[in-house]
């Protein structure tokens, strides 16, 4: 079972960010396709990296992932969040160990953001 992010779009002069995804028919419980995931912002966010961007929906879906048992499959992360993922999802195992070694993230790239040039206005 997964969870596929295809795009990341930046929309309403780039205040809002909507992810469009698609996931198997057997997850489809835990998504509304008629009202997918976004996040509003008060400003301009359209310069945002995407290892950057896909942040907010994948701090709402991977809990869901490691319970429900789905992989998640992405193009590409921020690899101080990837490591914190990583942490949280042990944290997760200790109370819940059954979800060891389920609802795996799947990345293409892993990338490493640099920080100060990011600081919006």
């Amino acid at each position: 079972m997964k969870f596929k992010l295809n795009h990341i779009n930046f929309i309403n002069e780039g205040r809002k960010i909507v992810y469009d995804y698609s996931y198997d028919n057997k997850i489809k419980a835990y998504f509304n396709l008629k009202n997918p995931f976004y996040v509003l912002y008060d400003q301009d966010v359209s310069q945002t990296p995407l290892s950057l961007a896909v942040i907010p929906l994948l701090a709402n879906i991977m809990p869901i992932a490691w319970f429900a048992n789905f992989d998640v499959i992405i193009d590409e992360i921020d690899e101080t969040f990837y490591n914190s993922l990583k942490e949280l999802k042990a944290q997760f195992e200790k109370h819940h160990p059954k979800i060891k070694n389920k609802g795996n993230l799947i990345i293409i790239t892993i990338i490493i953001d640099n920080f100060s040039t990011l600081i919006y206005k």
